[in-house]
């Protein structure tokens, strides 16, 4: 609790303030901030009195070159030269802006810099700014023109989202990434021109798009520079054509009509989320040019009965047969050396599973709630220990064949635990918490500031009596916004994870 706090003094070894940090402080009408300050975070200074004095003496507060704050300005706004950043969350909110005037001397623009500022129509980016950050335009529903200079690198997530009156746009060479989300939501954007620099497209970038509709109509496989960003309207059987690099994050997500994907060598890479909740997936062949297992890139895939995965994979992602229910055995291949968090999660029908010695890591509840399975693998290896560790049977495949090793003997016998494995064990998730009310982060179960795969396995394990949640924890389980902890919030959190809905709380 800040509100006694009156005056604060920032020593000189100070270089940054984190977001937040002072708000809500009542009564702080003193700030000495030094020159070694570089760096502010957002809303540092919110709801201080100190804040608003400095607002009333000028609508742009500005703090060692960086503009901290604008919300209150109106009309048209000139941002002075000399500025050097604006930071995050500067202009959020401020309905009142209609134009904005950015100086050359800036080089960057921070996360949700004119997030809703609804009455922006039109903004130049000077070419002293290199990147567009995180949400920094996302629903400024009147912006109907913008300019970005060639000097932008990379675009954001959701940086133009919800922007419901911008037409066209250009993205000019120097760009080599689009964040997630990036135009999502603009319904009047017909036309985008993206040049060959573009290398990276996350997922959900130009999704409720007219310009993607249009593509789906003329192919339901979006392509653009060798990567598919979308082919979620595609039905039955399903060959991707030769030449595609790369499957986006989220391509296929929800697309409950495919029943088989064909993907050629040219793929190297399946990304976050490619395929997941396509529910009628039954069967895939991963090529060999493809070295990567992304995220969840199957999860939810309920009537995949079998998978290829080819010695080039090295890894095996976060979630990637997470809840995949119709899976009986896989083989994982030689190259392979880590099995991610979640990998198997809730794979009701996985029997057995060969694991070679090259595996020497395996995540957290890799295989949890799969209570038939049985691993194979080599005596001596990870796996076995592995195995031994969470009580699942291991069955050996013989001793670990080393270069000195000429001939390998083989010993097939079954190692079981005289331990019975307990399915409700409770622990306590304990997160030390502040005096105050703590924020609502819809979704972050595990209160680490992030909301990921681990968060959904936690919350089913509450939602099951497994686990006990503290209070903040509950706060942020209640993902479909009605008072209670139920089945239905993981269900709306697994939805957000494969980015079926975009955020949180979500009523169905």
């Amino acid at each position: 609790d800040c509100s006694g706090l009156t005056e604060i003094t920032i020593p000189d070894s100070v270089t940054s303030i984190r977001a937040g940090a002072f708000s809500n402080c009542s009564g702080l009408t003193e700030i000495t901030i030094p020159d070694s300050v570089t760096s502010i975070g957002g809303s540092t200074f919110l709801k201080t009195p100190w804040l608003t004095a400095k607002q009333a003496e000028n609508p742009l507060v500005i703090v060692n070159h960086i503009l901290i704050d604008g919300k209150t300005c109106t009309g048209a706004v000139s941002i002075p030269n000399g500025v050097t950043s604006i930071g995050d969350d500067a202009f959020s909110n401020c309905s009142g802006l209609t134009e904005i005037t950015i100086p050359d001397s800036v080089t960057s623009i921070g996360d949700e810099a004119f997030h809703n500022c609804s009455g922006l129509t039109e903004i130049t980016i000077p070419d002293s700014v290199t990147s567009i950050g995180n949400r920094t335009f996302s629903l400024c529903s009147s912006l109907t023109e913008i300019t970005i200079p060639d000097s932008i690198t990379s675009i954001g997530y959701r940086a133009f989202s919800d922007c419901d009156s911008l037409t066209e746009i250009t993205i000019p060479d120097s760009v080599t990434s689009i964040g997630s989300s990036a135009f999502s939501f603009c319904d009047s954007l017909t036309e985008i021109t993206i040049p060959d620099s573009v290398t990276s497209i996350g997922s959900y970038a130009f999704e409720e798009t007219p310009w993607l509709t249009a593509k789906q109509a003329k192919d339901p496989l979006v392509i653009v520079n060798h990567i598919l960003i979308d082919g979620k309207t595609c039905t039955g059987a399903v060959s991707i054509p030769n030449g595609v690099t790369s499957i986006g994050d989220s391509a296929f997500v929800g697309c409950s009509s495919l029943t088989e994907i064909t993907i050629p060598d040219s793929v190297t890479s399946i990304g976050d989320g490619a395929f997941s909740s396509c529910s009628s997936l039954t069967e895939i062949t991963i090529p060999d040019s493809v070295t990567s297992i992304g995220y969840s890139a199957f999860f939810c895939c309920a009537s995949l009965t079998n998978i290829t995965i080819p010695d080039s994979v090295t890894s095996i992602g976060n979630g990637a047969f997470c809840y995949c229910d119709s899976l009986t055995n896989i083989t994982i291949p030689d190259s392979v050396t880590s099995i991610g968090d979640n990998a198997f999660y809730c794979c009701d029908s996985l029997t057995n599973i060969t694991i070679p010695d090259s595996v020497t890591s395996i995540g957290d509840y890799a295989f949890y709630d799969c209570t038939n399975l049985t691993i194979y693998g080599y005596t001596g290896s990870y796996a076995e220990t592995y195995a031994k560790e969470n009580d699942i049977p291991f069955v050996s495949l013989g001793n670990i064949t080393t270069t000195e090793t000429t001939t390998t003997t083989i010993e097939t016998t079954v190692t079981t635990t005289t331990e019975t494995m307990v399915t409700t064990k409770t622990t306590t998730t304990t997160t030390k918490q502040d005096s105050e009310t703590p924020t609502v982060i819809y979704g972050d179960i595990t209160l680490d500031g992030r909301v990921d795969i681990t968060d959904a396995v936690l919350l089913n394990k509450f939602c099951s009596g497994a686990v006990i949640l503290n209070d903040a924890a509950k706060l942020n389980s209640d993902c479909d916004g009605d008072g209670d902890i139920t089945g239905n919030d993981a269900v709306a959190l697994l939805q957000f994870l494969v980015q079926i809905v975009q955020k949180l709380p979500y009523t169905a």
